[in-house]
């Protein structure tokens, strides 16, 4: 409606908005945008749903139509409609599509949000709130009763804690709210928080009296709930607790079985909004958790379809995953609700994880909503509102079981699994469901668009156009890589009018929600263990065993099998880290006699002088040649790779990884009831795992030369391979994207680094989840690189993640651990907080002593972080010791030729300078530069230090003559260096010049400086902070020279140029004023003294304070010459 003064309109819910809009001025354009504005912060300001997915409109749908070619930013609402009839008492009819939802730095992830204690079962208490007979169902005869609940006024969330706290205190539970210790002065306290039943306002909130608030304070102030940014206020988390730990609940849930809802108004509708807020806050679209809920003595329900109302919930109802839990509530006899996942992912089911709220953390606690209202419509409205459906799964004379899912599970289940069929159930049953939806539930149109989506996949071109986006997917929550792809190819076909792939994987994962999970096409595939699944090629298994020598170990192997092959060689190989364990047996299977059963048992074998053994660290490789092997009881932690041979079992046998088979080979069909054989295939087990091999080492040979773009180029060759052979969203990629990451760190590319750094965490924690060795790596990682930025403290966020995995897997003696101890000593480092960096530094010394003895490389690097940590700390003489540890043990693994030892050698060179000590230093330096010299030779950039650190100590002894001798050396290595370094010419005529300038040859001294300058007003021009410091050094030797007006003209130079870059107030123009004032004074120019003293005094006032000794020596000078 229109008028002079305000547009009035209606949204979806038909809720009426008056928007302060002149029709006179305001653009078409602009209205909508305001529209989209409101409700944007709206959503925000309610449960946080800041973040647009899409916001659509078409002027052909709006009535009256709207001509699409008006300029819709210069026309005025009012010109738009103006020629209408019955302008401006006049209604019209925008068609808007706004979805909003939560910005992914909010989320909470499912998985991550449980939070248990490590116990079993059998050691937990059933919860002290025990339900009575509860039955959440609504049953269809009590249609009216429930119309009824919908009545009671809207509620305010004024006065929220107050009214739920004196609702519930009105209903008899104040003991809820108080401390234990007080259960028999009800009375007094209802006194003391002034409790009128009829008046609320009157109710004192005291949480030194209510006890309970304190507890929904420190809920409300909790990590999860920060994390998330604080969407709930006190009230919601208020709700939750009643509901999830008070007795309280058990009435309040008794109370609206009976469609007693207006007695708890208040915690009804502040629970359901908590749920609905919470709802919007989690990864839903990764759940794939199966919950359960024991309804205590609840009889047989026969006829559900017909008796109950399916979709509503009369009642919030608690389920958890574990369905031990569900029995216990159940009791002796009745029904057990099962959940399937789909019930999480619906959009229109609002549902939320509350295991951070309840103290019951040995189990997740998932809450889901009752139904607020109900559409009393036509008969379609209401079957709209049927959001999940109810059926009986299986039953026993003690237990029902009724299975919940989603509306669209059911509605699409038979079709997509008819079309899996056609594709051996290899299309995931997602991408069927939305090409079903698309073609709107026609079957032969779905296959045949699948049918086109197939062969358009097989095109690399257009695959790699999902390939180059997969980040931005996965950053906006897309997880389904099959859905995006869906969605990429239907953009490619122009099949999504406006929208981008992204908004319509966002629409379809995050928004509507995916009902399939991957258990679901499980069920559907053929099982039979004597068959091989010969459809997909099972790449080698990254998840039990993740490391560098485990990928190592498996192509060494591979090596040996496509060898055995060609020769046509018969036998096994296996690759395992557990074999100390054979020990044991073997000693046992010695004693007994070799039959001929025997003489082929696998144990035997290990003894025998044919078995070929290699060892790889921790991975011993070996290979057995023979027609036939037995395996009995053994276990064998690794892979086995059986080529051509028979492998029989015996007892118990248990391969923890993978099992390959080679075309000829017949194995145990015993052994394939505990894991599943893969069919060998040369290409993808031997020929890319070998080129992998091969890529990643030349990448780590050119990283360790410092050949940066030449590791790169390998690094990108590696991911391209892994990217074609497996495809994206596998940890081969994962692994590519980690080599590309640590190749842009070498050459201080940070947020490259970090960009594919977290391209392989999304990956890992895809594929494997957060609780697993790779994700504590790459958090690691991540961290390490922010260290590298300076940014500390991110640094120590992904160190803290990091370590939580690795202590909860390996315990706090594990090397792994010390790595982060490590990585957070130095953090606290880069902060300067020395004695924090020593604690955690000196953790990690602790557990690499204990692991690998006193004698190894990982000691002496940390005996060396600790040196340069107490170095910072001036603690030189404490350095010095550090480093003389990691000095002996360097020189004991490695000899004195060798680049960690001139390092060492180096330092001890420093800290012996820094204590005066300059023979000891001298002596270490030296040593430095002849091991250096025969390590890389007379043109390298290592002897350029070398030679600079002997020339500094040199000067520190005053051998002027050493010190010039060195810096020559030094400079001429530079100047044979192919690519000239201007920093480092600039440095060594510095440094040339301050050796002559010591010796007093002032003269020579000031051809190198002038050499400076000129290279610096070259390279950097006539207005930079190093060009004034070349002018300060040439005015120091004409002061030494007595050339005070040179000196003059110089520092005036230098003083011009630093109020340009600096300011006039700066540390480097006080420098100046102070130079200048004291030759001027020298020079016996009284008057220009006097005024930079004065200028100096008022700039070291500025910079440092009035009582800075610089300041008031300064003005001390002035008030000196004026007398």
């Amino acid at each position: 409606e229109f008028n002079s003064f305000r547009i009035v309109w209606k949204d979806k819910y038909l809720k009426i908005h008056k928007e302060p809009l002149n029709p006179y001025s305001m653009t078409l354009k602009q209205g909508i945008q305001q529209i989209k504005d409101k409700l944007q912060i709206a959503g925000d300001g309610m449960n946080g749903t800041e973040e647009v997915i899409v916001f659509d409109y078409s002027f052909d749908k709006f009535q009256p139509p709207i001509q699409s070619n008006i300029n819709v930013d210069d026309m005025p609402l009012h010109d738009t409609y103006k020629h209408l009839l019955d302008y401006p008492n006049m209604q019209v009819y925008w068609e808007i599509e706004g979805e909003f939802m939560v910005s992914d730095k909010h989320i909470i992830d499912v998985r991550e949000s449980k939070i248990r204690h490590a116990m079993h079962l059998d050691g937990v208490l059933t919860p002290l709130i025990e339900k009575p007979k509860f039955n959440p169902f609504f049953y269809a005869c009590d249609l009216h009763k429930f119309k009824l609940t919908q009545n009671f006024e809207p509620l305010s969330n004024k006065s929220a804690m107050r009214n739920i706290l004196q609702e519930v205190i009105k209903n008899g539970y104040l003991y809820d709210l108080i401390h234990k210790k007080q259960i028999n002065a009800h009375e007094t306290i209802k006194q003391t928080l002034h409790f009128n039943e009829n008046n609320v306002d009157e109710l004192i909130i005291n949480d030194k009296v209510l006890t309970m608030i304190s507890d929904v304070k420190q809920l409300y102030h909790s990590d999860i709930h920060k994390y998330m940014g604080y969407p709930l206020q006190l009230h919601h988390i208020c709700a939750l607790l009643l509901y999830t730990e008070k007795t309280c609940n058990v009435e309040f849930s008794y109370d609206q079985m009976q469609f007693r809802h207006h007695k708890w108004k208040y915690l009804d509708m502040y629970l359901c909004q908590a749920i609905s807020i919470l709802h919007k806050y989690e990864r839903r679209e990764k759940s794939n958790m199966e919950l359960y809920c024991g309804l205590k003595g609840v009889r047989r329900l026969e006829h559900i379809e017909k008796k109950i109302r399916v979709g509503i919930f009369v009642s919030p109802i608690t389920a958890s995953d574990n369905l031990q839990i569900a029995q216990m509530n159940r009791g002796n006899q009745g029904c057990i609700l099962h959940f399937h996942p789909s019930m999480r992912r619906a959009f229109n089911i609002n549902s939320c994880d509350v295991s951070w709220i309840s103290s019951y953390k040995y189990m997740c606690e998932i809450v889901f909503s009752r139904l607020l209202m109900l559409t009393s419509g036509n008969k379609k409205t209401n079957n709209e509102q049927n959001v999940w459906n109810a059926r009986i799964e299986n039953e026993d004379e003690y237990t029902q079981m009724i299975l919940l899912t989603w509306t669209m599970y059911d509605q699409f289940i038979r079709q997509t699994i008819q079309i899996s069929a056609w594709w051996d159930h290899c299309i995931d049953f997602n991408v069927i469901y939305l090409m079903l939806k698309l073609t709107q539930g026609d079957v032969n149109e779905a296959i045949s668009n699948l049918a086109l989506f197939e062969e358009w996949k097989l095109q690399n071109s257009n695959e790699q156009k999902y390939k180059d986006n997969t980040y931005e997917f996965m950053e906006r929550r897309c997880c389904n890589h099959h859905v995006n792809l869906l969605y990429t190819f239907l953009f490619d076909q122009g099949l999504l009018k406006k929208r981008s792939s992204i908004e319509a994987a966002i629409l379809s994962t995050v928004s509507n929600g995916l009902p399939f999970v991957e258990e679901d096409q499980k069920i559907q595939m053929p099982y039979t263990t004597a068959k091989v699944n010969k459809n997909v090629i099972e790449s080698l298994d990254l998840k039990k065993h993740c490391t560098l020598e485990w990928l190592n170990s498996n192509t060494e192997a591979v090596k040996i099998v496509k060898a055995m092959i060609q020769k046509r060689e018969k036998g096994i190989v296996i690759v395992a880290n557990n074999t100390s364990e054979w020990n044991d047996i073997k000693e046992s299977a010695n004693v007994i006699k070799t039959s001929k059963s025997m003489t082929d048992c696998f144990l035997t074998l290990l003894n025998d002088s044919k078995t070929e053994k290699k060892k790889m660290k921790e991975y011993w490789i070996y290979t057995i040649k023979r027609n036939s092997v037995i395996l009995k009881d053994v276990r064998i932690d690794g892979n086995v790779y059986v080529v051509d041979c028979r492998l029989k079992c015996k007892k118990r046998v248990n391969i923890t990884t993978q099992l390959y088979i080679t075309k000829n080979a017949k194995i145990d069909q015993k052994l394939t009831h505990s894991i599943f054989p893969i069919q060998w295939d040369t290409n993808m087990h031997h020929n890319v795992l070998v080129q992998l091999q091969e890529l990643r080492d030349k990448h780590l040979q050119y990283l360790e030369k410092g050949c940066c773009d030449d590791a790169l180029n390998y690094a990108q060759k590696y991911f391209d391979l892994s990217l074609d052979a497996f495809g994206i969203g596998h940890p081969f990629v994962a692994d590519a994207y980690h080599i590309l990451g640590a190749a842009f760190n070498s050459k201080e590319e940070y947020d490259k680094t970090i960009e594919y750094f977290e391209k392989a965490l999304n990956i890992i924690l895809d594929v494997f989840g957060v609780n697993h060795g790779w994700t504590a790596n790459v958090y690691g990682a991540l961290g390490n690189v922010y260290n590298a930025k300076g940014e500390f403290d991110k640094n120590i966020e992904y160190q803290k993640k990091a370590l939580k995995i690795r202590l909860n897997f390996f315990g706090i003696n594990h090397i792994d651990a010390a790595h982060s101890y490590q990585s957070f000593g130095d953090a606290y480092y880069g902060k300067k907080q020395y004695d924090d960096a020593i604690e955690w530094h000196e953790k990690a010394l602790k557990v690499r002593m204990d692991t690998f003895g006193a004698n190894h490389s990982d000691v002496a690097d940390t005996y060396h972080i600790l040196g340069v940590v107490y170095n910072e700390k001036k603690e030189f003489d404490k350095a010095i010791e550090y480093y003389e540890k990691a000095l002996q043990i360097r020189l004991d693994i490695f000899g004195a030729n060798h680049a960690d030892v001139v390092h060492t050698y180096n330092w001890l060179g420093f800290l012996n300078n820094e204590t005066r000590q300059f023979d000891k230093a001298i002596e270490y330096l030296e040593k430095s530069t002849k091991i250096s010299l025969e390590i890389v030779g007379t043109k390298h950039s290592d002897i350029v230090t070398s030679y600079n650190n002997l020339a500094f100590a040199y000067d520190k002894k005053e051998k002027f003559d050493k010190s010039i001798e060195c810096h020559h050396k030094s400079l001429k290595i530079r100047l044979d260096i192919s690519e000239i370094d201007c920093n480092g010419l600039i440095k060594a005529y510095n440094d040339l010049g301050k050796s002559y300038q010591n010796k007093t040859q002032y003269g020579i001294a000031i051809e190198w400086y002038e050499k400076a300058l000129q290279l610096r007003l070259d390279t950097l021009g006539i207005n930079h902070g190093d060009v004034a410091d070349s002018y300060h050094s040439l005015a120091e030797i004409y002061y030494k020279q007595e050339q005070y007006d040179k000196a003059i003209e110089f520092h005036q130079k230098a003083l011009e140029i630093r109020k340009k870059v600096f300011g006039n107030a700066s540390t480097n123009v006080g420098e100046s004023y102070w130079r200048l004032a004291y030759i001027s004074e020298e020079a016996g120019e009284s008057q220009s003294a006097c005024q930079y003293f004065e200028k100096l005094w008022k700039v070291a006032s500025t910079v440092r304070g009035e009582w800075d000794a610089t300041a008031f020596q300064a003005k001390k000078k002035v008030q000196e010459i004026i007398k």
